[in-house]
């Protein structure tokens, strides 16, 4: 089977079995990998591995989802007040204060995550 019909293959058994269709991360949006791991994230995780399962992946660990979790945790805040700035109706300076603001909260709940405990201010805005 060629490359371009086993990607249509495994894109009518994803959108068969999950009901929707994946993500795919795009170089002309910034945030595209971070909706792509969130997606996955909020998907019924039985019916993702069923399809790994049918497809011959390897289905996510407990540790793969974990860090996945922590990815979307420490990213979100980031996306999120980013794509607001980024608005049409948002692109004043009177939001960039609040949106900093907002994020430097989100991140200061989030230095608790295993992935980010003993790295210190370095890494994390307190």
């Amino acid at each position: 089977m060629s490359n371009s019909n086993e990607i249509m293959v495994q894109k009518h058994l994803f959108s068969h079995f999950l009901e929707c269709q994946l993500k795919n991360p795009v170089v002309t949006r910034w945030n595209s990998e971070y909706d792509s791991v969130l997606f996955i994230t909020e998907l019924d995780q039985a019916k993702l591995e069923k399809v790994m399962k049918k497809l011959k992946l390897e289905p996510l660990s407990s540790g793969d989802r974990t860090l996945l979790k922590e990815y979307v945790a420490v990213k979100g805040p980031f996306a999120i007040y980013l794509d607001v700035m980024q608005s049409e109706r948002n692109t004043y300076l009177g939001c960039v204060i609040p949106c900093i603001s907002k994020i430097k909260t989100a991140m200061a709940e989030v230095k608790n995550l295993p992935c980010l405990m003993g790295m210190g201010s370095t890494y994390v805005v307190e």
